[in-house]
C-alpha cells in the first residue's frame, strides 16, 4: 500500500498554544526557522537549527522530533528512533512522537514494535489520524484486508476531510475487485485535496480522469 505521509514534522501544541498566547519562546522561533530550512530542502541547516532549539531549552522535545525526521530522510533510521525514544522518555503523551517512531519501526519491519507505538498513539490521543493509516498499511501487508478496512474507516470517521485515508481505501476496494468503491474514494480523495496526485493518477489508470 502506497502512502505519501508517515513521518510528521512537529510544531506542538505547546508550541502553538504560546504563539496564539503572544509568547513565542526562542526555541519555538529557532525550531521554526530549521522548519522552513527543511521544506527548502537544506537538511544541514535545518539539523542546526533544531540543535540550537535545544540548546536554548533543554526541555523542548519538538527540535527532537524533527530531528528524527531529518535522520529518517538521510535513512538512518537507528538515530531517528534514538530521536523518538528520547522525546517519548521527556513526554510519554506525545502521541506524534509515538507514530514517528512505530513508522520508523515499520520501514525496519519490526511490526510488532510498530503497532504498539500506533496504539499508543490512538490511546493519548483518540482523533489523531496518522496511526490509523499506519495500522491499515500493516493489516494490508499481512493480507488482513478486513482489519486494514476497518482502521480506514475508523479513520474517515474520525475525519472525513483526510484525504489520504479515501485514496487508501480506495486501494483497497481495488484490490477487492470494486472498481466503482475504488473510484469514488479516488474521487473524494482528489475533492479533499486537489493537489494530491495518487488518486488523479488512480483516476487516469481506470479510464474516469477526475474533473472539477
Amino acid at each position: 500500500m502506497k502512502f505519501r505521509t508517515t513521518l510528521l514534522k512537529s510544531v506542538s501544541a505547546a508550541a502553538l498554544l504560546a504563539a496564539l498566547a503572544g509568547c513565542v519562546t526562542p526555541a519555538a522561533t529557532t525550531n521554526g526557522r530549521g522548519l522552513k530550512a527543511l521544506d527548502s530542502g537544506d537538511l544541514d541547516k535545518a539539523e542546526e537549527r533544531f540543535n540550537e532549539a535545544r540548546d536554548m531549552d533543554s526541555t523542548f522535545t519538538v527540535a527532537l522530533l524533527n530531528l528524527g525526521l531529518i535522520a529518517r530522510m538521510r535513512g538512518d533510521n537507528q538515530k531517528a528512533i534514538e530521536y523518538y525514544t528520547q522525546a517519548i522518555e521527556e513526554d510519554d503523551d506525545d502521541e506524534i512522537a509515538y507514530n514517528n517512531r512505530g513508522a520508523v519501526y515499520m520501514y525496519e519491519g519490526q511490526n510488532d514494535k510498530a503497532m504498539e507505538d500506533f496504539n499508543k498513539a490512538t490511546e493519548i490521543e483518540e482523533d489523531y489520524i496518522p496511526p490509523y493509516l499506519n495500522r491499515a498499511r500493516i493489516y494490508d501487508q499481512q493480507g488482513e484486508t478486513e482489519k486494514a478496512m476497518a482502521e480506514l474507516n475508523a479513520a474517515i470517521e474520525q475525519d472525513d476531510d483526510d484525504a489520504e485515508a479515501y485514496y487508501l481505501r480506495g486501494l483497497l476496494f481495488q484490490k477487492q475487485g470494486d472498481v466503482e468503491a475504488a473510484k469514488a474514494d479516488y474521487r473524494t480523495a482528489v475533492k479533499k485535496d486537489k493537489e494530491y496526485e495518487a488518486p488523479r493518477t488512480k483516476l487516469e489508470e481506470l479510464g474516469e480522469p477526475y474533473e472539477a
